[in-house]
C-alpha cells in the first residue's frame, strides 16, 4: 500500500518525517488485518471510554476559569 515510501527521495522535512515514522511503525500499522478479531481498525472504544470525562470537562468550564487552569 504505502510500499512506495521507502524508497521513495523526498526533499519536504515533513514529507520526509512521515516516510521515517512509517517505515518505523510498519508492522503495528495493520496488524488488525492480521488479527481481526483481536484488533479493531479504529478507536472507537478508545474516544467512547473518554465521552464521560469530556462531558464533565465541558459542564464545569474546564479551563475557561481561574479555578480550572491551576
Amino acid at each position: 500500500m504505502f510500499t512506495f515510501l521507502i524508497g521513495a527521495k523526498l526533499t519536504d522535512k515533513l514529507a520526509i518525517n512521515i516516510k521515517i515514522r512509517i517505515t518505523n511503525h510498519w508492522n503495528s500499522l495493520f496488524r488488525f488485518v492480521d488479527y481481526p478479531n483481536l484488533i479493531q481498525p479504529t478507536n472507537n472504544d478508545a474516544e467512547r471510554s473518554l465521552l464521560p470525562l469530556i462531558r464533565i470537562r465541558k459542564v464545569s468550564q474546564g479551563t475557561r476559569v481561574d479555578n480550572g487552569q491551576r
